[in-house]
């Protein structure tokens, strides 16, 4: 099996259409993601880190990671440049370059949706993973206050 560039100075006009149109869709499918995770840790896990020290009670360790990660990246935000940087020019322009067997069309419409797929599930996985960090102390105040919160009731 061999791999060719797919933008080789042979390759067709349409090819190079189809690559440019696949980094773009990337560029938007990383963009919007990196958007709403900037807002949640310089907005909301800051809120969510001062409603929590009136708990007085320990944070489940998902919580504990996600508000030093918050904080890693609101202290150091200008470090976080650079890195997303090489997210934005790297990850969608990688999967893209190669096209397995022979390159044709087929099959770079094949590898753009898979690079589509791969981002999005990604974004929501993370996504995913920062609502229950933020809500499991939530949920154990809750059943600490109701007594247990037991599924039998009062």
């Amino acid at each position: 099996m061999t791999t060719e560039p797919v933008l080789s100075y042979n390759a067709p006009p349409s090819m190079a259409k189809q690559f440019v149109q696949t980094y773009i869709w990337s560029l938007i499918l990383i963009f919007f993601p990196t958007v709403i995770f900037a807002c949640i840790f310089f907005f909301v896990v800051p809120k969510f880190r001062e409603i929590f020290k009136d708990f007085r009670t320990s944070l489940p360790l998902m919580t504990q990671w996600l508000l030093e990660v918050s904080g890693i990246i609101v202290e150091y935000w200008f470090a976080t440049i650079p890195l997303l940087l090489l997210l934005i020019v790297a990850v969608p322009i990688l999967p893209a370059l190669y096209v397995s067997a022979a390159p044709g069309e087929a099959s770079l419409r094949k590898r753009r949706r898979q690079v589509r797929a791969v981002i999005l599930l990604m974004s929501i996985l993370l996504l995913g993973i920062v609502v229950v960090a933020l809500m499991l102390p939530l949920v154990k105040l809750i059943q600490s206050v109701s007594g247990g919160g037991g599924a039998g009731g009062p």
